[in-house]
């Protein structure tokens, strides 16, 4: 499989599991007592910190000149 073909498809399938869960975080939070204010803030707060840590990590990887190392560091913090 050519590596555009690879990273188009790891993104897709990103996007797809954030959609698919992303409906049921609400009724998550809300059954640990979370006031609807508290689950407004979590959802922003992680907004947030994927808009911030998105261009820091591209940064990181373009100094390092190590996209697949970077890459790799990302989905294992994830995981």
């Amino acid at each position: 499989m050519p590596g555009s073909i690879a990273y188009i498809a790891l993104y897709g399938a990103l996007y797809a599991a954030f959609g698919a869960a992303s409906p049921f975080w609400p009724k998550f939070f809300e059954t640990r007592a979370l006031t609807p204010q508290q689950i407004g803030s979590i959802v922003a707060a992680a907004m947030l910190m994927r808009l911030v840590s998105g261009p820091c990590v591209g940064r990181l990887a373009d100094v390092l000149g190590s996209l697949r190392l970077v890459l790799a560091s990302c989905a294992m913090c994830a995981a």
